[in-house]
């Protein structure tokens, strides 16, 4: 099953405090050890990123960075023209925050089964691809 992780996953994972961290910590986990295929949108990077340099953690970020690039279970996906056209159309139709039309669009533009989030607005997304929270996501073992 190829996903795309969203920004707020990533976070929960981290974050040991957070009530999620251990489902979310699962789902990275099952993507490192190849069980899941999962895209990164471009824009996703660019909002962990802000995170760790906002804690002034330029060595995390950079190793996150190296991670998605090195291991054969991530794919970033970079927000190029087509992509970005079908967001713009995607925020216009469904209302969504731009941020999240591109995680949209990039579902769609890289052919990813499911979009895992926290975030219930992107439910408005369902007429064009599915949207799980993680505790949903089945995984083969």
């Amino acid at each position: 099953m190829k996903i795309i992780l969203d920004t707020n996953v990533f976070v929960a994972a981290k974050n040991r405090d957070d009530r999620r961290h251990s489902e979310a910590l699962a789902l990275i986990e099952n993507t490192d050890e190849g069980r899941l295929r999962c895209v990164v949108p471009t824009l996703v990077i660019a909002e962990l990123c802000t995170g760790y340099h906002q804690m002034g953690d330029a060595e995390e970020a950079d190793e996150l960075l190296t991670g998605f690039i090195t291991s054969p279970n991530y794919e970033i996906a970079p927000l190029d023209h087509k992509t970005a056209c079908e967001a713009g159309r995607l925020r216009a139709e469904l209302g969504l925050k731009l941020p999240d039309a591109i995680i949209v669009a990039t579902a769609l533009t890289t052919n990813s089964n499911a979009i895992v989030t926290y975030d219930v607005e992107m439910a408005k997304s369902e007429p064009y691809v599915k949207v799980v929270e993680p505790s949903k996501v089945r995984v083969r073992r």
